[in-house]
């Protein structure tokens, strides 16, 4: 391929929709991916629509029965604060970044998801403590480079409050910015969360978003002129796009409270879950559930069953794991795949009061950990319910869009960008968007 770029930066905006590209097309960051490249209009996630599996796609070009990541939290029965999937060990194909590791690059990441333990260059991987006296720094560090680690965090360590945002995008931008100055890697992982934490907090359409929106756009100007400042921009591509759709909520339903009246869940006295034969574990919009024995099974589907018999009905679709599986390329760990209707999500929660609960919103109520007024996590074919996909650089066609393409042709088309061949995939190269 002629003019291959030599370094390409992905930037990921997490739940970045097909809708949202009349609020950045004339920002001046945006625009000079978007007007100066190609982009697809729409981007056809994969099921679920989560972070951790989606993010797996879009890097490796395969759908989560060949990849393994077929949920963001590892089911843990009876732990609030369960583990996520942190870790490469547990995606079971290449990826982007051992294609670019093959073929001598350098490679650069910021919470990107599933990297912990990577073969990274420069690795901030995205990781947090869930126990009681856990370090984030020792955690960090056994996942991650340490000497990048340490040279971001005390550089830019004072930026940040937590995981609480802006402050988390911005550390996030900065130490991105500083890697590409001063180690001009090949390849470069950025995954930025405020949109997501926005929109779960305050809803899809929050007023809000136009000010997240321009400080994201300041964050890519940033990264742009970092590039610059490298004296690389003409050999870099760089790509924006989104992981997965973004739905209103206003009931959550707690399956696991009516396992526990069924007696499928023992608890303690103190409430706390001591045995189980039958447990959901939540992906937002649809969830998983694992069921220990067949007497089990049929009180499952007796309640699902109730469920769907509701007026209004809270089930759209219940999946066996074959099901599932063959109409939509997901397999894991669980015996039954279900989905939420509009206005619906699914939680973890054995001590609710009902199964259906409404939400009761308020602003006052941000802060909670568990409190959401929108989410994802449902059938990617939903209506408005489609991500976003741009980049410019070399090779890459300037003032050219597509009505639509899959989340699985991103991989093999980035590991082009870079002069690389990414095999066995799902996806196909885009090659409409090349000279």
């Amino acid at each position: 391929m002629k003019n291959k770029a030599k370094h390409l930066v992905v930037i990921s905006i997490d739940s970045l929709n097909s809708q949202d590209l009349g609020r950045i097309i004339n920002l001046s960051g945006f625009s000079k991916i978007i007007k100066n490249g190609s982009y697809a209009k729409e981007v056809v996630g994969i099921y679920p629509s989560l972070t951790y599996p989606s993010h797996t796609s879009i890097i490796t070009g395969v759908y989560p029965d060949k990849h393994g990541l077929f949920t963001n939290e590892i089911m843990q029965p009876g732990i609030k604060r369960q583990d996520w999937y942190w870790y490469k060990k547990y995606i079971k194909v290449p990826t982007l970044c051992d294609i670019a590791k093959e073929a001598n690059m350098k490679i650069a990441n910021v919470f990107w998801p599933v990297m912990g333990g990577a073969k990274i260059d420069y690795n901030c991987p995205e990781i947090w403590t869930v126990r009681p006296k856990e370090s984030q720094i020792f955690k960090s560090l056994r996942a991650g480079s340490p000497i990048f680690l340490f040279n971001i965090f005390r550089k830019f360590g004072k930026m940040l409050k937590g995981i609480e945002e802006p402050q988390l995008d911005d550390f996030s931008t900065e130490s991105i910015a500083y890697v590409i100055k001063n180690k001009k890697p090949n390849l470069v992982l950025l995954h930025l969360n405020e949109v997501d934490h926005t929109r779960h907090k305050l809803g899809f359409n929050a007023s809000e978003l136009d000010e997240v929106f321009f400080r994201m756009n300041d964050r890519i100007n940033k990264i742009i002129n970092a590039v610059k400042e490298a004296d690389i921009y003409k050999d870099t591509a760089f790509v924006i796009l989104g992981d997965h759709g973004f739905s209103d909520v206003d009931y959550r339903i707690c399956i696991n409270t009516e396992f526990v009246r069924r007696g499928l869940i023992t608890l303690d006295k103190n409430g706390d879950i001591k045995g189980w034969k039958a447990y959901l574990n939540y992906c937002d919009g649809s969830a998983q559930i694992k069921v220990k024995d067949r007497n089990s099974s049929k009180i499952v589907e007796n309640i699902f069953m109730e469920l769907k018999n509701l007026k209004p009905c809270p089930i759209r679709k219940v999946y066996t794991k074959e099901e599932v599986e063959r109409e939509k390329r997901i397999t894991g760990d669980f015996d039954f795949m279900i989905e939420a209707n509009d206005g619906y999500y699914f939680d973890n929660d054995w001590k609710a009061p009902k199964v259906i609960n409404e939400i009761v919103k308020s602003r006052s109520r941000i802060n909670e950990q568990d409190y959401f007024v929108a989410t994802h996590g449902y059938d990617p074919l939903k209506t408005n319910y489609r991500t976003f996909f741009a980049a410019a650089g070399p090779s890459i066609k300037s003032g050219f869009s597509l009505p639509e393409i899959k989340l699985v042709d991103e991989g093999p088309t980035m590991a082009k960008m870079l002069g690389l061949n990414m095999e066995n995939v799902d996806g196909r190269v885009i090659e409409e968007i090349f000279t």
